[in-house]
């Protein structure tokens, strides 16, 4: 079991009965029809906000992009929440007015952050750590209704393209993240998301593995 169709793909010529599973999202915690509450600390930024949330390595995301497109769109906020490593704590990125670090957050505060987001990011690196990845927190965000913006891995374009903004270069995220600016207040496609998300379930997840052992016990 491989948790997406790259990896399955990768190693087919080992066995083949490999199979992906994607990943499940908590669902209960990450509940769209739970009121909400914006967090104090994002509530006094500029909107729009865009937002990404989770551990701010260098070796996954592509810090560089995360400048380039915060210096080209002055004018929206980009929040940054999560544990940052060295590079990130030493990159000109802390100089930038519109670029706001909010540090680490207990996990069950974190869907009250996706809440208070206008747009969601990952802007991952390609390279061998990142090209198979399963991107969990895109689940996360659409459970939440947002619009999503990310790098266009293989991955993202299997799973997700129906549903998010992908990217392949710096021009494109930018011109990503202004359509996704404009179709935040689309209720339609906000609750596409929702339903999208909820198609993978850990409950969804696990019955596709019984799917998987009922069908190679049965041969």
């Amino acid at each position: 079991i491989t948790n997406s169709l790259y990896f399955a793909n990768q190693f087919r010529h080992l066995n083949p009965h490999i199979y992906d599973l994607e990943t499940g999202v908590n669902l209960e915690l990450y509940n769209y029809n739970k009121e909400w509450n914006i967090p104090h600390d994002l509530s006094n930024i500029k909107r729009p906000i865009i937002g990404y949330i989770g551990t701010l390595k260098a070796s996954r995301l592509d810090i560089d992009l995360i400048y380039y497109i915060s210096q080209k769109r002055p004018y929206y906020s980009f929040v940054l929440i999560g544990p940052e490593d060295d590079i990130f704590q030493h990159h000109p990125l802390h100089s930038l007015k519109n670029v706001f670090f909010l540090g680490p957050r207990p996990v069950q505060e974190l869907p009250a952050y996706i809440y208070g987001l206008d747009i969601t990011i990952n802007p991952q690196k390609i390279n061998p750590i990142t090209i198979g990845n399963y991107p969990l927190k895109i689940d996360e965000y659409m459970a939440m209704g947002k619009p999503v913006v990310a790098t266009k891995t293989e991955t993202m374009h299997h799973i997700f393209s129906q549903y998010a903004q992908l990217a392949a270069t710096k021009e494109e995220y930018l011109i990503a993240i202004d359509n996704a600016i404009k179709e935040a207040k689309d209720k339609d496609k906000e609750k596409l998301r929702v339903a999208f998300a909820h198609t993978h379930s850990w409950e969804n997840s696990v019955n596709k593995l019984y799917k998987y052992l009922e069908e190679y016990t049965s041969k």
